[in-house]
């Protein structure tokens, strides 16, 4: 499978998104072997086309490795949208037993994310995801959040101080906002995105 490249007319994404996309790679990466990833929208392709050129994407809809019975040690799932613990059961059919299933989800604080702005598809939370995973068989080994409220408090500190003429104060902000920009404390339930690694349990 080529490479996608982005439109022309595409904006590279957001830090957030960049983070999100790129620590997805490195855990498909880092797989025992082949692994899947499930695509809500078109246009994430071009981004993880990008990290990892040959995964197979798979459409959410489409669940032909579990009609095939074929199981991987790890898969990926980008944003996924809204429709019961039914997907995590379904998907659990695609991976192995101690195998992991990888997803970044939307956090409350997603639509401050201009690419989440005009997003009107019901996505998932990772709180739903959280709750779901504990009534079927998957536990959580790894959640992190990405651009929470310090890091949302630099950028807004920095636009006002670029605003007002002091352009090395905007770099330390904008550096502050890069420094607290992972959030793993009290503060990874209050971020813009949600990164959750799923271990199937039996």
């Amino acid at each position: 499978m080529s490479i996608a490249a982005l439109p022309p007319t595409m904006k590279r994404p957001g830090l957030a998104f960049q983070y999100a996309f790129d620590w997805l790679a490195q855990q498909l990466h880092a797989a025992d072997g082949p692994t899947g990833c499930i695509l809500e929208q078109p246009l994430h392709e071009a981004e993880i086309l990008s990290r990892i050129p040959s995964v197979p994407l798979l459409p959410r809809a489409q669940f032909n490795l579990a009609e095939a019975k074929v199981t991987l040690p790890a898969i990926g799932w980008i944003l996924p949208q809204r429709n019961g613990p039914d997907d995590l059961r379904s998907i659990q059919k695609w991976v192995q037993v101690g195998g992991r299933l990888h997803i970044f989800a939307a956090g409350p604080l997603a639509t401050l994310l201009s690419e989440q702005k005009d997003d009107k598809r019901p996505l998932l939370s990772a709180g739903y995801l959280l709750r779901a995973s504990a009534v079927t068989s998957w536990r959580v080994t790894e959640r992190f959040g990405l651009h929470g409220f310090r890091g949302v408090a630099w950028h807004f500190m920095g636009t006002a101080v670029g605003a007002l003429g002091q352009p090395s104060w905007e770099d330390r902000c904008h550096f502050g906002m890069r420094r607290s920009f992972v959030e793993y404390g009290l503060g990874k339930s209050f971020t813009a995105l949600t990164c959750l690694t799923l271990e199937r349990t039996k």
